[in-house]
């Protein structure tokens, strides 16, 4: 089986050097390991160079995680993945990582397989955790009965194993979006598909933040007001794509009413409480007029790519 890791990485060379070190301990080892340098400037290119077994691809400007996971999945098809391995830089899988989600692949109308993302302390990490509940299964799919417990419809690209021929079936994720919710529309757009995903807890991976945290508007700080932005924007955009309009708008008012609401009732300096709701508003506003296109695999430049 042709497994293709891709790891997108931004100036934290510490961290992706533990990652490549995991990678390479795999009791299960990647047929190929790609990594998506997002033109660091903390000598991870550099570094790059000296390190055997792995292709390099070096964008010309930060594209932020989505586009770099764009660019991973076009070079994993370019490899011919079977199923391609999704993670940021400063995710450390543990040896087995790979090999407890191998027994998922048999299965045809499974799109995508999540590990379970844990912090340092070993604790669930709250930004990836998964939220379960009534998964209705798209028409025509049946699963084993000890299965139906893992279904799942949105995953995160910290450890997300996904079918190779995805990106020929349904498209590749936004690399508008920047960062945040990416994962999010691209394991939707697999589920709406036709294809579900599976958490596969017995496959533990560790996300090495310097907290143990998830963004919301209770905590997050005025010096990350700006990730605020995408998070809007992108979120915005999905949620207008899949409601009536009439709901949708009223949801909006509605939902800036009760953010509105939370920043207030935090009682922060003016100036910072300031940017968090410039951000907001910003990121709703795009969204209204945000309009990315799926882009696709050119199939017969990959062919020729190939002979």
């Amino acid at each position: 089986m042709n497994i293709v890791t891709v790891v997108v990485t931004y100036n934290r060379l510490v961290l992706l050097k533990q990652n490549i070190e995991a990678l390479k301990k795999q009791t299960h080892k990647p047929t190929h390991i790609v990594i998506i340098d997002n033109c660091s400037t903390d000598g991870t290119a550099e570094f790059l160079q000296t390190v055997e077994g792995i292709h390099v691809i070096r964008t010309t400007r930060n594209t932020g995680g989505a586009g770099g996971f764009f660019e991973g999945l076009k070079a994993a098809a370019a490899l011919q993945a079977d199923w391609i391995w999704l993670m940021d830089d400063d995710t450390i899988p543990h040896d087995d990582a790979l090999e407890k989600m191998l027994p998922y692949t048999h299965q045809p109308q499974v799109g995508f397989i999540n590990s379970k993302v844990v912090w340092k302390d070993g604790s669930q990490h709250l930004m990836n955790k998964i939220v379960f509940g009534h998964q209705e299964l798209p028409e025509n799919t049946s699963f084993p009965n000890e299965m139906q417990h893992k279904i799942i419809r949105n995953g995160s690209f910290v450890s997300m194993l996904i079918r190779g021929d995805m990106p020929f079936k349904i498209g590749l994720p936004y690399r508008e979006f920047f960062i945040w919710c990416d994962d999010y529309e691209y394991s939707y757009r697999m589920f709406s598909h036709g294809f579900v995903g599976i958490y596969a807890e017995e496959s533990v991976v560790l996300h090495a933040t310097t907290e143990n945290y998830t963004p919301a508007l209770e905590n997050i700080t005025a010096q990350h007001a700006w990730k605020l932005y995408y998070e809007e924007r992108n979120g915005t955009f999905i949620y207008r794509n899949h409601k009536n309009p009439i709901v949708f708008f009223f949801s909006q008012l509605n939902k800036i009413r009760l953010q509105r609401r939370l920043i207030k009732k935090r009682h922060l300096p003016q100036d910072e409480e300031h940017a968090l709701l410039h951000e907001l508003t910003r990121g709703l506003w795009d969204g209204i007029f945000f309009h990315p296109k799926i882009e696709w695999i050119d199939t017969e430049n990959l062919t020729q790519k190939n002979k």
